[in-house]
């Protein structure tokens, strides 16, 4: 118990030591300020693809401090949801800063929360040994450290729906009607945080029906043992829909209903990116890459992760070829609640999400952290592979130390996708959501000269203006032709316009230019007040 709450220290540690440098992210400029107008009218006004669950967590932590909304936005009823969220985090000398950092904490005791179940699950599947494991991969996990800080809907929906998942499966060892409600309650806060999370209730049913319907065979036909354990298991489900409907119709506020929730399905039907154009690996394509997912997954996962994984399948293989591998035993039907999940979630992310980043998948690191927990208790019970399972440890442990303090920006070095050379491999929130600019600003104003302009390209929703004055926005022909001033530019929105105005590869910034300073391996400071370099200068 003291190292699990050791573990569970470092990731508070982690996750709370940089919020002070990360700027609010794209998406957090639309979702904290509508949780925040919801929490105060008591109705869902803005940013409807997104179920309220998760954005009233984090807006609850500046309730009732932040005030009323017609005196912060006198006209906020006539502003869509991103002008609606600039103004509420940036206008009239607001400061995003301190409002981000404290809507932040319920986020980080989610992924706290998302910790502790997956160390639960996997102690009472493989015992200490693998339990901790698990625990250990939670807590220095860069993707999910990179996550769990910000006001975004990924990693609630990842913890709540790993509840759910153990609330199912300790169900199907003892049933009872209190553990109906609690699963019910786990499964509606999974659908009222985002909309994906309906793929739970397949993915979860499906092994629950097997193990049902094993049982169902195993007794005798036309007896009163199967006639009750059929109303028996009807009640039970009946006792945890209902108690999901009403978590989820709760969320949304008066008066109870489930149209909020059946017109935010509509709502994101209608915001589809038929025109969306996607880059994996140096190239751009119209529409999505069919591998995407999962060479994203390969390229943002911890090594110790993706060879855990390597190593389960082969300890799998040599139990099936009945070769002597130590095992711990595990509970009743575990595979089945494990796998589904991450299959079938998975499929459905590479056949309906647009190519954007890797956090559509941080819902199955739950499942594939706790199914890891399995290889713990295998390696713990032999000399030899304690020594392996310290390595794989510390080895998570260094993904998690070269992630701090960005880990959005993280890469674990495959096919050369490391620091700033990752700009050739993906984008959008697998390495720049805007999360640097303070950062970087700060950088421009140790280096300019009073009066000195800076020219900033920008991926992000913020306002630039927060963190420095005397700024404009970079045009395109600043991309073809640099002035000889200060630019700010972040390196995927400079690999896009380059792109865009047809810039040969020889004449990319990346080829001609030095940057005077980088920050956080997404941006590039270029310095050209002395004159544009030539080609041959560099």
């Amino acid at each position: 118990m003291a190292i699990a709450l050791l573990l569970l220290t470092a990731f508070l540690v982690q996750a709370f030591s940089t919020l002070q440098t990360t700027a609010p992210t794209f998406d957090e400029v639309a979702h904290l300020p509508a949780g925040y107008a919801e929490l105060t009218t008591g109705a869902v006004v803005f940013n409807q693809e997104h179920p309220p669950l998760a954005k009233l967590i984090a807006a609850a932590a500046l309730w009732p401090k932040g005030g009323q909304l017609d005196s912060l936005i006198p006209n906020w009823r006539r502003l869509d949801e991103w002008t609606f969220g600039f103004d509420f985090l940036f206008a009239r000398g607001r400061d995003p800063t301190a409002i981000m950092t404290r809507a932040r904490r319920g986020p980080i005791l989610i992924g706290l929360l998302l910790c502790v179940v997956c160390f639960i699950w996997s102690t009472r599947l493989y015992g200490p040994a693998g339990g901790l494991f698990t625990l250990a991969l939670c807590v220095f996990s860069p993707t999910l450290l990179a996550h769990a800080r910000l006001v975004t809907t990924d990693v609630p929906v990842a913890a709540f729906g790993a509840l759910t998942a153990l609330a199912a499966w300790e169900m199907m060892q003892r049933a009872n009607l209190r553990r109906a409600a609690g699963a019910g309650a786990a499964l509606g806060a999974t659908l009222a945080s985002k909309f994906s999370g309906v793929l739970f209730i397949p993915a979860l049913g499906l092994p629950v029906a097997a193990v049902v319907w094993s049982r169902w065979r195993r007794l005798r036909p036309r007896t009163e043992a199967r006639r009750a354990g059929l109303r028996r298991t009807v009640g039970l489900s009946t006792v945890i829909f209902a108690v999901a409907g009403l978590i989820v119709v709760l969320s949304y506020g008066w008066p109870l209903s489930f149209s909020g929730y059946w017109d935010g399905f509509s709502v994101v039907r209608a915001h589809q990116l038929p025109d969306y154009q996607s880059f994996l690996l140096g190239r751009f394509r119209d529409g999505r890459f069919p591998l995407y997912f999962p060479i994203a997954f390969l390229l943002k996962t911890s090594p110790a992760v993706l060879l855990g994984l390597a190593l389960l399948a082969a300890v799998s293989l040599l139990r099936k070829i009945h070769l002597a591998v130590p095992v711990r035993a595990s509970g009743q039907h575990s595979r089945l609640f494990l796998w589904t999940l991450p299959v079938v979630y998975t499929a459905f992310i590479m056949l309906t999400a647009w190519d954007i980043g890797v956090r559509y998948l941080i819902p199955i690191y739950p499942f594939l952290f706790v199914a890891l927990g399995s290889l713990g208790a295998s390696l713990w019970l032999t000399s030899g592979g304690k020594a392996v399972l310290v390595a794989l440890v510390a080895l998570h442990i260094q993904a998690a130390v070269q992630a701090w303090p960005d880990p959005i920006s993280y890469f674990n070095g495959l096919l050369g996708c490391r620091g700033t050379a990752a700009v050739h491999c993906l984008k959008d929130s697998n390495l720049d959501w805007g999360q640097d600019l303070g950062r970087a600003a700060a950088a421009v104003n140790r280096l300019r000269s009073p009066g000195d302009q800076v020219a900033v390209l920008y991926f992000g929703s913020g306002d630039p203006g927060a963190y420095m004055s005397n700024w404009r926005r970079m045009e395109d022909d600043d991309v073809v032709h640099p002035r000889p001033q200060v630019y700010l530019v972040s390196i995927t929105e400079l690999n896009f316009a380059m792109h865009d105005v047809g810039l040969a590869p020889d004449l990319s910034w990346f080829r001609r230019f030095r940057p005077t300073a980088v920050v956080g391996n997404t941006v590039f400071i270029y310095d050209f007040r002395a004159g544009v370099p030539t080609a041959g200068s560099r």
